[in-house]
């Protein structure tokens, strides 16, 4: 996730935090579940990052 990103989701949520009642806000949702999805893509990616490397630290325990 880079610096630009961060900006964006940002802005997002101060769009929606700042909109009125019934203000057309889909297109600002849409951003944010797109955003909400990537991140949680990049999250698996790591997490399946750091049980290989526990993966690789028991086996070089093992030696």
């Amino acid at each position: 996730m880079g610096e630009h990103d961060d900006r964006h989701c940002g802005k997002t949520i101060d769009t929606l935090e700042g909109a009125s009642e019934g203000a057309d806000t889909v297109a600002v949702r849409s951003d944010l579940d797109s955003f909400i999805r990537q991140a949680e893509e990049r999250r698996q990616k790591l997490q399946d990052q750091l049980a290989m490397a526990d993966e690789f630290l028991e086996l070089l325990r093992q030696q």
